[in-house]
Order: C-alpha cells, then sequence, then structure tokens
C-alpha cells in the first residue's frame, strides 16, 4: 500500500541558478549505479511550499527480489540531521515518474533532501541533496574592477552588483582563479573588497559565489546557488579615459591614484638616478563613489613626494599648471591642497578657505591671490587647476574649476630672480631636478583622485596647460563636442583669424575698436548644433554666423540686443534637408531657407567690434556641440519658426 506524507499544497518551483547537472541518487561510486533517482539540483533555491519532482531510471540489468516489494523513502533535515518530515513510496517496482512531494512548512534556511531506495529491506542507493528555502530571489548582476587595468603590484576595488531579498544576508565568496580571498555574510563584508593585485601581467578569473546564508553542512560542500565570474586585467599600460589628467609625458609629476602611489609624470624619466618617492600620511584608504576613484582622506591623512616638483629649465622657474581632481565630503577649516617647499622656504602654497574660495601664496605667502567668491563645492567632484605663467618681471595667476576660469590675475612676482637650490640632476634638455618636497592633501576630508603638474606641451616647449577648458568640454560632450576654445595660451590660436587690434590675455581674447575675429567652420548635418559663447558684451560689439566658408549671413546678434555686460549667449541651430531654422538668445525661432540639395557643412562666427567707442570687446571662451543626430519631427513643424522675406535672408538675434 502507498502511503503519501503530505504537508502543504504545493508551490511552483523556483531555482534561480547554480552549477552541475541534475542532481541524482546513485549506488556507492566503485559499484555500477543500479538505481537513479533524478530530482532537484544540490544548492537550489525552493520557494516554501514548493513541490519536489522525484523519478526513478533504473539500470536495464538491475533485477531487484521478486519477494519483496521497492520502496522509496524520502526524508527533509536540517542541517543538524534533525529530522523535520518524511515520505514513503510503496510498491515502486515499476513505478517511473512519482507524485511530486510536498515540502512541510520549513521556514528560510539550508535544509537536506534525502532519499533511499529499498528492494525489500536491501538499500540501493541513497543521496543527500543540500537545497535552500527561500521566498526571494538572488541575482548577481556584474563585478566592477576599479580601476578596469590595475597596475601589477598595485591595489584594486572589486565591487559587486547583485539584487537579494530586502532583510536576507546572504553568504558570499569571492575567489581569484581558484584561492579564495574573502568569505562571509554579506553585512561582514559589504559588496566592494579591496584586493591586492598579482605582481605579473594578465588576465586573471574573480568569481563569486552567492548563497542565500552559511552553506554550513558537517559533510561535503554545498554548490553555489549563483555564480559570476568576469577576468580581471592586470598590465603595466594604464588604460585613462578623457577624464584623467593626459598625456602623462606632458606632466613634470603625475599621481593617478589608481590603487597605487607612482608617479607616472616625466620627472621620473628625467631623472632615473634621482631619489623621488612619496610616503602616505596617516591612512588613506581606496574608495569609489559615482564619476570618482581614488583615496578617502579623513583630514588627518596626506601624502609627501621626494623632490621640487616646480618644473625649473636652465635654473629658471618655467610656466606650469598645477591640478587637483577630488571631491570634497565636508569644509569646516582650512584645506592645504599643495605645499611646495626646498629647505626652510615655501614657495607654493594653495588651500580652499572654509568659505569655498580659493587661495595661492608664492614666495611663504609675500605674494597671494584670492577667488574673488565661493568656487569650491562639497558633495560634487571637482578639478581643480592653478596656473602661473611668469612673464618679464611679472606673473600671471589663473584659477580654474571644471575648466571654468575663476580668476585671471597679474601679481608682481619676479620668478627670473628665485633663489633656487643646486640642482641634484640635470637632462640633456636643460630641465633640473632640485631638492626639496612636496605636501598634498592636509586638512581634506574627501577623496582626492589625481594630482599633476603640467610643464610641457606636445613640442616639449615649456608651456602651462593651455587645453583645460578643451578637456572640461570634452568631458561634459564627449563626441557630440564640435569646438572649445577657452584662450588659456599667451598666444592667439591658429585657427582664428583676426582683423584689426587682437591680444590673447589672461584666459581672454581682446578685440580693439574696429577689429574681428573669425572661427574655424563648426561643421554639422542634419541635426542640431548649439553654440554658447562667454563674452563681455560691449558697445559696438556684434555676433555673426555665416555659412561654411561663404560670406553668406546666416545671423546677427548686436549688443544692444544684451542685457548684461558679462554673459553666456547660447544659440540653436537645426538643419534639416534645405531650410535652417535658428533660435538665439534674444529673439523668437526664425527659419531660413536655404536652396534644395545645396551643399552645407555647418557654420561659422565671427566676433567684432565695429563701434567707435575706444572700449574692446573680451571674448572669454567659444564651444560648440551637436545634440541629436535625428531632428525630432516637433522641431520642424511649421507653426513654430517666422519665415523671414525672400529680401531680408538673414536672422536678427
Amino acid at each position: 500500500m502507498r502511503r503519501l506524507y503530505r504537508l502543504l499544497p504545493a508551490l511552483i518551483l523556483l531555482a534561480l541558478a547554480s552549477c552541475g547537472d541534475s542532481a541524482i541518487f546513485l549506488a556507492p561510486v566503485d559499484e555500477p549505479a543500479k538505481v537513479r533517482v533524478e530530482t532537484i539540483e544540490a544548492g537550489v533555491i525552493l520557494a516554501p511550499g514548493s513541490e519536489v519532482s522525484l523519478r526513478v531510471a533504473r539500470d536495464p540489468v538491475f533485477i531487484g527480489d521478486p519477494e519483496s516489494a521497492d520502496r522509496l523513502l524520502v526524508e527533509i533535515l536540517d542541517v543538524d540531521g534533525v529530522l523535520l518530515g518524511e515520505q514513503i513510496y510503496e510498491s515502486v517496482d515499476q513505478a517511473d515518474e512519482l507524485p511530486p512531494l510536498l515540502l512541510p512548512e520549513l521556514g528560510e534556511g539550508l535544509f537536506i533532501l534525502r532519499t533511499t531506495y529499498l528492494d525489500g529491506d536491501e538499500v540501493i542507493a541513497t543521496e543527500d541533496v543540500p537545497f535552500f528555502i527561500s521566498s526571494g530571489q538572488f541575482m548577481l548582476l556584474g563585478i566592477s574592477s576599479f580601476p578596469a587595468t590595475l597596475y601589477p603590484g598595485s591595489t584594486g576595488l572589486l565591487s559587486l552588483n547583485l539584487d537579494v531579498p530586502l532583510g536576507s544576508d546572504p553568504y558570499i565568496e569571492w575567489y581569484l582563479d581558484d584561492e579564495l580571498i574573502r568569505n562571509g555574510l554579506l553585512t561582514e563584508t559589504g559588496t566592494t573588497m579591496e584586493i591586492q593585485v598579482p605582481g605579473e601581467s594578465g588576465a586573471y578569473t574573480v568569481r563569486v559565489n552567492l548563497f542565500p546564508t552559511v552553506p554550513s553542512l558537517s559533510e561535503g560542500l554545498v554548490p553555489a546557488v549563483v555564480t559570476y565570474a568576469t577576468e580581471l586585467l592586470v598590465s603595466t599600460e594604464s588604460l585613462l579615459d578623457q577624464s584623467d589628467l593626459t598625456p602623462e609625458r606632458n606632466y613634470f609629476a603625475l599621481y593617478h591614484f589608481l590603487g597605487d602611489v607612482r608617479d607616472s609624470g616625466a620627472r621620473t624619466t628625467l631623472f632615473e638616478s634621482a631619489s623621488l618617492g612619496i610616503r602616505t600620511l596617516g591612512d588613506p584608504t581606496l574608495a569609489v563613489d559615482s564619476d570618482i576613484f581614488g583615496y578617502r582622506l579623513d583630514g588627518d591623512d596626506g601624502f609627501e613626494l621626494d623632490g621640487f616638483v616646480l618644473p625649473v629649465r636652465d635654473g629658471r622657474l618655467s610656466p606650469f599648471s598645477l591640478s587637483f581632481r577630488l571631491r570634497l565630503d565636508e569644509l569646516t577649516g582650512l584645506v592645504h591642497l599643495a605645499g611646495i617647499e626646498s629647505g626652510d622656504r615655501t614657495f607654493l602654497e594653495l588651500d580652499i578657505e572654509a568659505d569655498g574660495r580659493l587661495v595661492l601664496g608664492l614666495e611663504d605667502g609675500a605674494v597671494r591671490a584670492v577667488s574673488g567668491e565661493r568656487t569650491i563645492e562639497t558633495g560634487a567632484t571637482s578639478v581643480i587647476t592653478v596656473t602661473i605663467l611668469p612673464v618679464e618681471d611679472v606673473t600671471i595667476v589663473q584659477f580654474y574649476v571644471d575648466g571654468v576660469a575663476t580668476l585671471s590675475e597679474t601679481v608682481e612676482w619676479d620668478a627670473r630672480t628665485l633663489m633656487l637650490p643646486e640642482p641634484s640632476a640635470v637632462a640633456e634638455d636643460g630641465w633640473m631636478a632640485l631638492p626639496g618636497t612636496a605636501r598634498i592633501a592636509g586638512g581634506l576630508v574627501g577623496i582626492i583622485d589625481e594630482f599633476g603638474i603640467y610643464f610641457r606641451d606636445d613640442g616639449d616647449q615649456p608651456s602651462p596647460d593651455t587645453g583645460i577648458f578643451r578637456s572640461a568640454m570634452e568631458e561634459i560632450h564627449g563626441e557630440k563636442l564640435v569646438y572649445a576654445e577657452g584662450f588659456e595660451a599667451s598666444d592667439l590660436p591658429d585657427a582664428i583669424q583676426v582683423d584689426g587690434e587682437a591680444q590673447v590675455d589672461t584666459g581672454r581674447l581682446i578685440l580693439g575698436s574696429g577689429a574681428a575675429a573669425l572661427f574655424p567652420v563648426f561643421g554639422f548635418s542634419s541635426e542640431e548644433l548649439f553654440v554658447t559663447v562667454s563674452v563681455e558684451a560691449l558697445p559696438g560689439s556684434h555676433l555673426r554666423f555665416y555659412r561654411g566658408d561663404s560670406d553668406d549671413l546666416i545671423a546677427e546678434l548686436t549688443a544692444s540686443d544684451v542685457e548684461s555686460e558679462s554673459t553666456d549667449l547660447q544659440f540653436q541651430f537645426i538643419h534639416s534637408d534645405s531650410f535652417l531654422i535658428v533660435d538665439g538668445p534674444t529673439a523668437e525661432r526664425v527659419q531660413i531657407d536655404l536652396a534644395s540639395g545645396s551643399d552645407f557643412t555647418g557654420l561659422r562666427l565671427e566676433v567684432l567690434q565695429l563701434g567707435d567707442d575706444p572700449a574692446m570687446i573680451a571674448v572669454e571662451s567659444v564651444v560648440a556641440w551637436r545634440e541629436h543626430p535625428e531632428i525630432p519631427a516637433s522641431l520642424l513643424e511649421p507653426q513654430e519658426v517666422t519665415e523671414p522675406t525672400a529680401e531680408e535672408p538673414v536672422a536678427d538675434l
């Protein structure tokens, strides 16, 4: 007679993921299998009240005792071996599919399904299958490495993206290749771990195993319920992105803080024999948060660098730009971003005051430059750059925050008269290594990502960083960027044609009376183009847009249309087929009909000072970017624009 031990209604079987084939109950491994009982996979997750399927498969040569009926005993035990329920199937000699086992009310956790196949009193096959009970799903969504490529022997961060039921505390195992490197409950280990990178370049496997709870059994191991694996790339060639300080050879000293404190700048190759070490102050720890990865500092932490990190060539201080990428979590006191010393003298100090202003001190603080307003905010990643440009007996000081100039000032500081220490090494092209120290990030509470000192251009000539504005715009617009100019260089950019009196001075293009500056073509086709021009709009100034390289005037804006003397003027152009829609900062949208099938390559900007007033117009920056590769139909509706007359094809903005 068949007895059925039934405890709960059946629910749908839930199996998320596991490894291995279906668990089978076999005879001892040293004997041929006589009977196989196929059921759930080892390590599977079942929902409370689920059905457990059972199927018997017999070897063709298996012949049981015809005098004794075959039986199947199915037991449910906890991890300590305590019996929680059982079910006996009687007279299963010829049975194949058996009625499912209905699990008792077990609660959540790890359990054992034990089956014993008997021929009379003889045990033919027995096996234990561990399984979990859980009412929610467990998923591993991915593993991220910070940085994406790690330097041999450095330290990195691994971050696990997972989705688990609210209130659960799964057990996590981390493996590097086949070595277990971390394990424990999620509440103990978290989703991020620091890893010591192997010392050899190559691709290593990082694998994470997840269990709904601790897989503790007195005998045997529980297969992972969910597994995720990825490659960890280790290489001496770092993969830097557009937000990083590059190119590395243009920096005298450069620290990316990508899990190590290597100097990736040029001075390590210029002066191979010089001692250029770095010491950590306090206990900086690796951290990743949103758009920043680096070392987290708690105010007492920082770094001390060996050597005079300012560039000196042929005995003179060269132009340079000092840059930080960081995020402040709080700003309650003075933050010492940099202090550069030699002997008992401090040549440069850069601080952030408690009110968020940048303060630069030169020559033991005898010369100071202060940003006029709060420039650094907490809770956001900022790129801070200070440019020092010695010009004869004075020095131009410029502050930039996220590519935008916040201060441009000429200070009375003659870098030619600096009393510098004797060099410890001299390169063939005149660059010098001097004794000294640099302390960075004192009092900083937050994350420091990068620190670098730019000192030469792509032609190996002494130069500050003249691509600060463009680099910031590339980070914002990416491949959509068409043109960006912030006038950081002391010379007029080659791509700009000037007629009349014009000069570049302290981060601006200044046009005298009657002068004009013609910019290169901003190329775009059937899409939107945005152009922002930051100017000091004085009487007599004009902005004009021409069609490509031609003299066809498309749009014009005069200073009398602008309310503020210093402003950002934004223009929007939409080109499709044979017409152009123009939307300026002061007027309604205008549609200009172009010749059907005519060649349209883009627009060209001209800035002019046409008035008789001796005052000058200053252009601070120009940026152009594309927005949509395809124009939405809503932007092309005729009722949205005003068509100019045939006699007046120019949009007056």
